[in-house]
């Protein structure tokens, strides 16, 4: 699955869960950003939308490389490799 066709079925999901992640496509990796802007930081719902991407990625067999928490904003990383 290549980068793009992986933020459509992640972009279905926020769309369904009207929770919106920040999505950067870079060469070879898509970053997800999960944060609640009206809470100024995290809530159970990204919580939930990471739980339902962790779902999309290892039903597509993709292992993502970096879960990190960074000045309190949840980030999920994920690499693309052919």
């Amino acid at each position: 699955m290549d980068a793009i066709s992986l933020l459509r079925a992640i972009a279905e999901i926020a769309e369904a869960q009207q929770h919106h992640p920040d999505f950067h496509l870079y060469y070879n990796k898509l970053e997800i950003v999960l944060y609640t802007h009206k809470a100024n930081g995290l809530t159970e719902n990204d919580f939930i939308m990471a739980a339902k991407i962790d779902d999309i990625l290892r039903s597509k067999g993709i292992l993502w490389s970096i879960l990190l928490q960074h000045w309190g904003t949840f980030i999920q990383q994920v690499s693309i490799w052919p």
